[in-house]
Protein backbone atom coordinates (compact mmCIF):
# COMPACT_ATOMS: atom_id res chain seq x y z
CA UNK A 1 0.00 0.00 0.00
CA UNK A 2 1.27 3.30 -1.11
CA UNK A 3 0.31 6.66 0.41
CA UNK A 4 1.12 10.46 0.83
CA UNK A 5 1.75 10.05 4.67
CA UNK A 6 4.73 10.93 6.17
CA UNK A 7 5.43 9.29 9.26
CA UNK A 8 7.65 10.23 12.08
CA UNK A 9 9.41 7.10 14.07
CA UNK A 10 10.80 7.02 17.69
CA UNK A 11 12.91 4.71 18.45
CA UNK A 12 10.97 1.60 20.04
CA UNK A 13 9.48 1.47 16.64
CA UNK A 14 13.01 1.19 14.77
CA UNK A 15 14.30 -1.04 17.85
CA UNK A 16 11.03 -3.45 17.11
CA UNK A 17 12.27 -3.75 13.70
CA UNK A 18 15.42 -5.32 14.55
CA UNK A 19 15.58 -6.98 17.43
CA UNK A 20 13.22 -10.23 16.50
CA UNK A 21 12.44 -11.09 20.06
CA UNK A 22 10.78 -7.43 21.07
CA UNK A 23 6.90 -7.96 21.87
CA UNK A 24 6.10 -5.43 18.58
CA UNK A 25 8.24 -6.84 15.92
CA UNK A 26 5.49 -8.52 14.30
CA UNK A 27 3.49 -5.21 14.23
CA UNK A 28 6.73 -3.19 13.53
CA UNK A 29 7.69 -5.24 10.53
CA UNK A 30 3.41 -5.11 9.36
CA UNK A 31 3.37 -1.15 9.70
CA UNK A 32 6.61 -0.50 7.63
CA UNK A 33 5.48 -2.95 4.74
CA UNK A 34 2.55 -1.43 4.21
CA UNK A 35 4.61 2.02 3.35
CA UNK A 36 7.12 2.84 1.40
CA UNK A 37 10.53 3.57 3.64
CA UNK A 38 10.82 6.76 1.99
CA UNK A 39 7.67 8.12 4.09
CA UNK A 40 9.14 7.29 7.49
CA UNK A 41 11.00 9.92 9.30
CA UNK A 42 12.58 10.29 12.58
CA UNK A 43 14.29 12.31 14.78
CA UNK A 44 18.04 12.99 14.23
CA UNK A 45 19.08 12.61 17.67
CA UNK A 46 16.94 9.32 17.42
CA UNK A 47 19.37 7.54 15.66
CA UNK A 48 21.59 7.47 18.29
CA UNK A 49 19.09 6.29 20.94
CA UNK A 50 18.87 3.55 18.40
CA UNK A 51 22.50 2.76 18.14
CA UNK A 52 22.68 2.62 21.47
CA UNK A 53 19.94 0.21 22.63
CA UNK A 54 21.21 -2.01 19.43
CA UNK A 55 24.42 -2.30 20.84
CA UNK A 56 23.48 -3.64 24.09
CA UNK A 57 20.91 -5.86 22.54
CA UNK A 58 22.75 -7.64 19.37
CA UNK A 59 26.38 -8.45 18.59
CA UNK A 60 28.78 -5.58 17.44
CA UNK A 61 29.04 -6.64 14.13
CA UNK A 62 24.74 -7.17 13.44
CA UNK A 63 24.55 -3.45 15.69
CA UNK A 64 26.72 -2.15 12.84
CA UNK A 65 25.06 -3.59 10.32
CA UNK A 66 21.34 -3.01 11.77
CA UNK A 67 22.75 1.17 11.87
CA UNK A 68 23.54 1.30 8.73
CA UNK A 69 19.99 -0.11 7.40
CA UNK A 70 18.87 2.68 9.72
CA UNK A 71 20.70 5.59 8.36
CA UNK A 72 19.94 4.45 4.52
CA UNK A 73 16.12 3.92 4.94
CA UNK A 74 15.60 6.99 7.80
CA UNK A 75 17.46 9.35 5.05
CA UNK A 76 15.03 12.14 5.98
CA UNK A 77 15.94 12.90 9.84
CA UNK A 78 13.94 15.70 11.19
CA UNK A 79 17.11 17.67 13.25
CA UNK A 80 16.49 19.96 16.25
CA UNK A 81 18.09 23.12 15.69
CA UNK A 82 20.54 23.49 18.15
CA UNK A 83 18.53 25.20 21.10
CA UNK A 84 15.53 22.93 21.00
CA UNK A 85 18.15 19.84 21.49
CA UNK A 86 19.75 22.13 24.49
CA UNK A 87 16.79 22.19 26.06
CA UNK A 88 15.47 18.63 25.68
CA UNK A 89 18.54 17.51 27.35
CA UNK A 90 18.26 20.69 30.19
CA UNK A 91 14.33 19.11 30.58
CA UNK A 92 16.22 15.38 30.42
CA UNK A 93 18.38 16.13 33.20
CA UNK A 94 15.90 18.03 35.70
Amino acid sequence: MTTSSKILCDADFIIALFITTDGNHQKACDLYDTYDFEQFFTLNITIYEVATVLSRLLPQSEAITALQLVRNRFDNPVIFEPKWEESVYDLYNT
